[in-house]
């Protein structure tokens, strides 16, 4: 939280928080491209900033919520499958008759 706050990174430097990623998106800015792992495979679902939240006293409870929204994206990804043309979809969960 510290280097957040007070650090200005540069554009797509970055820092790793337990299963979480955070890249930054402007140089100097406080705009972070956020992603989890799943089992070696980072899966990008999210853009924050995080000063706000750190002004407010509310840090550690959007780092909770990133990682709910994580968990989502996660689940969102396991429904993806290949089609042709190497293009994922979302798979069809209606059985057809």
């Amino acid at each position: 939280m510290n280097h957040l706050e007070h650090v200005s990174w540069a554009i797509r430097d970055g820092f790793l928080f337990e299963d979480m990623a955070f890249i930054q998106q402007g140089n100097g800015g406080d705009e972070y491209w956020t992603l989890i792992n799943q089992n070696g495979k980072w899966i990008d679902y999210e853009s924050v900033t995080f000063r706000p939240s750190i002004e407010r006293g509310e840090f550690y409870a959007l780092i909770d919520k990133l990682h709910e929204e994580g968990i989502q994206a996660i689940q969102r990804n396991m429904k993806k499958t290949r089609k042709r043309g190497g293009i994922d979809e979302w798979q069809n969960e209606r059985t057809i008759r």
